[in-house]
């Protein structure tokens, strides 16, 4: 009975102390982080700021494939030819790393003026974000999605891959809408239009590959044979656009230098990156404002370890899915191609939109106790910030300030600060798991 009794009494402490952690936490972090995503949006569109965001990649790529010069310049020169004299451009010495397919989809963007296709891209990322809350309400059944979907978006711009994805002017956002709307068709047993969309979303960006695994899992042949066509013909549209060198170019030359250049950028958040770092430390041609040496000085295992830990990641989430429903295994697989990506940005966690409804679906609908709720809580404030937030608690605690001329060295273990979303993207996979068989969206 002693026994018994002290093991509830300590049960009860920790429950109490962890509800009191993730209030203090969520008065703290999401305040913090609202005040610093809208600073964030709002300052991206001043002086010239404007052309430090990345939407000048994708505004250039259109505009070269327009005027019929080498899309794959670096981004600096394009920005001579097509801009003018551009002091500050984000990624500058390097051409883009987005695929010629992403330039079709912004040749119409690239009529206007820079400054005015970068607003016009802004109020056009809210009407996407709008898009993308209202299909994923339909799927999971929520009552008056509409007024959801309008009642979300400011939420959008205070949570921090969201709101840096629009303040960078980023395609992870129109992905979302693409994937949403597969997600939808999913659920509606649509497999045309749902290869389809995902295949819209892949040649956006092509970290989201996977899906296409997906499909042969879920034995979904008519979604995998559309999604495979639709990819050939983006190709082949590019390759007759463009010419075949360029589109070879693309593939062989640039996308191998994009995990050069960023795999140990300290931005990079993915599995792939937190193995590198882990034995390599930090090493970015870009991002190189903060670094940091390896936690573990053992340069030979960097690369095992880079390989390792997405590959795990990939093959945990192909045997989850073969035992999921498709519906549910689809949000699962989302969630696996960021993390197994080589390179995954803070604004990549915006796709997590989707698995997130589904969470908040389930919290609405289930009757769960208190120590519950505090765990899905500290979950949900661990994955709020975003990674400009992260990357000032590194800057902070190292207790100094990088400047243009000025690098900070931080100890290696401090730039995993950086990894909490990854982190907290993990801890979906057993709550998605939890969550298939008890509340599967309709």
């Amino acid at each position: 009975m002693p026994n018994r009794w002290d093991k509830n009494i300590m049960q009860e402490i920790f429950e109490k102390i962890k509800t009191v952690t993730t209030l203090f936490l969520a008065l703290v972090l999401l305040p913090t982080t609202s005040f610093i995503e809208l600073d964030y949006i709002i300052s991206s569109f001043k002086g010239d700021n404007i052309f430090y965001k990345d939407f000048i990649q994708d505004w250039l790529l259109g505009k070269a494939i327009v005027v019929g010069i080498d899309p794959y310049l670096s981004i600096h020169d394009l920005a001579v030819r097509l801009i003018g004299n551009v002091h500050q451009i984000q990624g500058g010495i390097h051409p883009t790393p987005h695929p010629p397919t992403a330039g079709l989809f912004l040749t119409p963007l690239s009529c206007l003026a820079y400054r005015h296709a970068a607003y016009a891209w802004f109020f056009l990322e809210l009407l996407f974000v709008t898009s993308s809350i209202y299909l994923v309400c339909r799927t999971l059944g929520f009552n008056r999605p509409r007024m959801v979907a309008v009642a979300a978006v400011p939420f959008a711009l205070i949570w921090g891959a969201s709101g840096e994805e629009i303040a960078l002017g980023q395609l992870v956002i129109l992905q979302l809408l693409f994937l949403s709307a597969a997600w939808f068709c999913i659920s509606r047993k649509l497999e045309i239009r749902t290869g389809m969309l995902t295949g819209l979303a892949i040649i956006l960006k092509p970290m989201l590959w996977p899906l296409i695994f997906f499909f042969a899992l879920k034995k979904q042949f008519k979604a995998l044979l559309s999604c495979v066509a639709l990819l050939i013909s983006a190709g082949s549209i590019c390759s007759f656009i463009l010419g075949v060198r360029a589109v070879y170019n693309y593939v062989v030359h640039i996308l191998p230098t994009v995990d050069k250049n960023y795999a140990c950028s300290i931005f990079n958040i993915s599995l792939r990156s937190a193995g590198l770092k882990l034995f390599k430390g930090t090493y970015s041609t870009v991002n190189n404002a903060v670094s940091a040496p390896p936690v573990i000085n053992i340069p030979m295992f960097a690369e095992p370890a880079g390989l390792i830990l997405p590959l795990v990641c990939l093959i945990v989430t192909f045997y989850l899915i073969y035992r999921m429903e498709a519906v549910s295994g689809f949000s699962l697989m989302i969630i696996s191609c960021i993390l197994a990506s080589p390179v995954a940005w803070g604004h990549y966690f915006a796709l997590l939109a989707i698995p997130v409804g589904w969470v908040v679906k389930a919290l609405m609908t289930e009757h769960s106790s208190a120590g519950k709720l505090s765990s899905y809580a500290l979950w949900g404030v661990a994955l709020f910030p975003g990674s400009m937030f992260w990357y000032r608690c590194v800057v902070v605690f190292s207790g100094d300030i990088p400047t243009g001329t000025h690098a900070v060295t931080v100890p290696g273990g401090l730039v995993y600060l950086m990894f909490i979303p990854t982190a907290a993207s993990i801890l979906l996979f057993p709550i998605l798991w939890r969550l298939q068989g008890q509340n599967h969206p309709t």
